[in-house]
């Protein structure tokens, strides 16, 4: 068994045909099981809404989440309804909640 922990910034390079993303497209496909948190799922519908794309959850399909083991799409879709931009707000204020996700590299 070969295991990945899936970073946001390598499936926004997969999705939007970003330079780069090519690579890590092929190298999780070698990795038999996908982990990440569902943070990811909350930081793809972000970048998904910034670039005015529709969210599908087949892009997250494949991963495995760990704690909670769940999707968060009904949290996600609440926030959205009222009002949005959680996650962007705590980037532009650090002081005040998450802070600043640093980006790093697709897999490891």
């Amino acid at each position: 068994m070969t295991v990945a922990y899936v970073d946001t910034s390598a499936l926004v390079a997969i999705a939007f045909g970003e330079p780069g993303g090519a690579a890590p497209g092929r190298r999780l496909g070698t990795f038999s099981v996908l982990l990440s948190s569902n943070l990811l799922e909350a930081e793809l519908r972000a970048a998904y809404s910034r670039e005015e794309r529709r969210f599908s959850q087949a892009v997250v399909s494949g991963i495995e989440w760990i704690l909670p083991d769940r999707p968060l799409a009904s949290e996600f879709t609440k926030e959205a309804r009222f009002g949005g931009g959680l996650l962007d707000r705590a980037r532009q204020e650090p002081g005040r909640g998450a802070g600043r996700h640093p980006e790093s590299n697709a897999t490891g």
